[in-house]
């Protein structure tokens, strides 16, 4: 009888040691897949795109902007922070396995856009840099200077972007909407920035940098169908006139506000969320999104 019980026992403890191995299996997995479990991703947390996907991360750099779009082709990056941001663009790179970035899509020259700029063009193969046709109001700033002297340094010439531009990378479809008047009446640099839309399977991403009203009105003028399922929302957070009108239009299931402190943007938080989209901040944690065409849907983790 006590031969039996111990046999038993010794099945019992076999079978929980198992499913306990299968447990840690799937969530390493999970980690390897996406960077993380799906909370408390940092700029240390390794992200990779499998076949088929299409992965977004919103760096969480405080006031600095920088979004990483990869597909298990290539690798899409879309600004670069302040200059103080640049050790942890690079860290999140390096351990998400990148070595070369496609395309380098710089939307404005705001030094919390171009910030990083230089050293990432200085550490990685960057083969494309796409600008807007704007130039900065000081082109003797420091994160200015710094850019022209990697593009310089690394046998650079940037793409500006006069008129709107269309790439593909593995699956996903790229449109990089130029400013489309000679001039704004204000914030002329902010309203000539180059807005992203990305296109994967039926998913669509709208990465709107930081136009505001005028640029915002132009836009919905031109684009009757500017439906997206991901938003990126401009400016930080900071609502304009027509913001609910716009975020109507664009009509997202996930808007992500890029901001240090969350305080000026809980009004464009409050909109988004009454017209049903789920909302994440970069305050101290990164936006990680997956598109996947099998399932032809977008999960998003923090």
């Amino acid at each position: 009888m006590e031969k039996r019980r111990a046999k038993r026992k010794g099945h019992g403890c076999a079978l929980i040691t198992v499913i306990f191995i299968l447990i840690v299996a799937a969530v390493v997995a999970l980690c390897v897949h996406i960077g993380g479990s799906g909370t408390e991703l940092t700029n240390n947390t390794p992200v990779s795109a499998g076949a088929n996907e299409m992965v977004v991360t919103e760096l969480a750099l405080g006031d600095g902007d920088c979004t990483v779009v990869m597909t298990d082709s290539g690798t899409v990056m879309i600004d670069s922070g302040e200059y103080e941001d640049a050790d942890d663009i690079i860290s999140f790179l390096t351990a998400s396995g990148v070595n070369s970035i496609d395309y380098f899509i710089l939307t404005n020259f705001d030094e919390s856009r171009i910030g990083g700029a230089s050293n990432v063009i200085n550490r990685f193969d960057v083969k494309r840099v796409i600008v807007p046709e704007v130039l900065p109001l000081e082109t003797d700033d420091d994160e200015y200077m710094r850019l022209i002297s990697a593009l310089d340094g690394n046998d650079i010439t940037p793409y500006v972007a006069v008129e709107n531009l269309g790439f593909t990378l593995s699956d996903a479809s790229f449109t990089v909407y130029s400013g489309t008047k000679d001039a704004y009446s204000s914030d002329q640099s902010e309203n000539m920035s180059l807005v992203v839309s990305a296109a994967h399977g039926n998913n669509k991403f709208l990465f709107a940098s930081d136009i505001k009203e005028e640029r915002i009105s132009d836009i919905m003028s031109r684009e009757s169908e500017f439906g997206h399922n991901y938003l990126k929302v401009p400016c930080h957070g900071e609502f304009e006139k027509n913001s609910d009108e716009f975020f109507s239009l664009v009509n997202p299931t996930y808007a992500v506000i890029s901001n240090g402190s969350a305080g000026k943007a809980k009004k464009a938080a409050s909109v988004l969320k009454n017209n049903g989209a789920q909302v994440f901040v970069t305050k101290r944690h990164n936006v990680c999104a997956v598109s996947n065409l099998n399932e032809n849907e977008i999960k998003v983790y923090q």
